[in-house]
């Protein structure tokens, strides 16, 4: 009556009616279909062991996780090794690494029509999610503003990957029995990927013929100090000393980022990152910078 009233059609009206599932038969839980029992799962293992002249310590793990709504996960492999030697009185030497792959997936925010929370709340219970046959429902002219959120789950991937490896070497030498030389080698890389694909046919790049883009950043970094350490007690009861550090340190610091965005995808979504056939934006940056420093102390 209200569209009626405003002035809109009998064709018109029975257009909005069916948009918004009246009469359609459907009773659909919106919010029980994009929601679910969110699981964790974590599985560590490690193994230890060495001599008097080395030890060693390694360990793996596997983390999962499952959010409560569709789409959102999360995913963490770690390795971890760390070995010691001491080769005589003198030297010794010791060697660590970790290293985790992170694989992140997670819906749109809210501001977008895509979002299954939002669209649980706005699409009404009679707007079937399946078609009679028990496919997804991706009819544009009922889903012409908030989308079937169970089609873009099945057809749009946003996915964040990390992988991140650091690792120290240290080698120690006593010069003398009060002088110790120190040299110590470490390195932190990152390398992080954002991957986004919206599908053609159902959703907010259905007019432009589907989107996709990604992000590539990647962070290196070294550091290697080296350093004397010596100690004199001016007196045998060892009540009066002195300590002198003096040192040298070098770091390097990398970062690397490119990104690509378009639109116009082919009308499949079986290839995983496919070109577009409109480019949107290109940028690409990379900085090198180094850093030297004396270090000395006495106290």
């Amino acid at each position: 009556e209200g569209l009626i009233n405003a002035g809109a059609t009998p064709a018109q009206v029975s257009s909005i009616k069916a948009s918004n599932g009246f009469g359609s038969g459907a009773n659909t839980d919106w919010f029980d279909l994009v929601t679910r029992t969110g699981r964790y799962r974590s599985y560590n293992a490690s193994v230890s062991g060495g001599d008097a002249k080395t030890t060693f310590y390694g360990s793996i793990g596997y983390r999962q996780e499952e959010a409560a709504v569709i789409t959102s996960s999360f995913e963490r492999f770690t390795a971890n090794i760390n070995v010691r030697h001491k080769a005589s009185d003198k030297l010794s030497v010791a060697f660590n690494l970790l290293g985790s792959y992170d694989k992140t997936a997670a819906p749109t925010q809210a501001a977008q029509f895509r979002n299954p929370v939002l669209a649980a709340y706005a699409l009404r219970p009679g707007v079937a999610a399946y078609n009679p046959d028990g496919t997804l429902n991706s009819n544009n002219s009922i889903f012409n503003q908030i989308y079937n959120p169970l089609v873009i789950a099945d057809l749009d991937r946003e996915r964040y990957d990390n992988v991140k490896a650091i690792s120290t070497f240290t080698l120690e030498y006593n010069i003398l029995k009060n002088l110790k030389y120190t040299s110590k080698f470490g390195i932190d890389y990152i390398n992080l990927e954002e991957i986004l694909y919206w599908n053609p046919f159902h959703g907010d790049a259905r007019l432009s013929g589907g989107q996709s883009a990604n992000y590539n950043t990647r962070w290196f970094n070294w550091v290697w100090t080296n350093m004397l350490d010596y100690h004199h007690d001016f007196l045998k009861s060892k009540d009066l000393g002195m300590d002198v550090k003096i040192g040298y340190e070098a770091q390097k610091m990398m970062t690397y980022n490119v990104s690509a965005d378009g639109t116009g995808l082919p009308l499949t979504s079986l290839i995983i990152l496919p070109t577009p056939t409109v480019p949107g934006s290109a940028s690409g940056a990379k900085t090198d910078e180094g850093l030297a420093a004396i270090i000395g102390q006495v106290q």
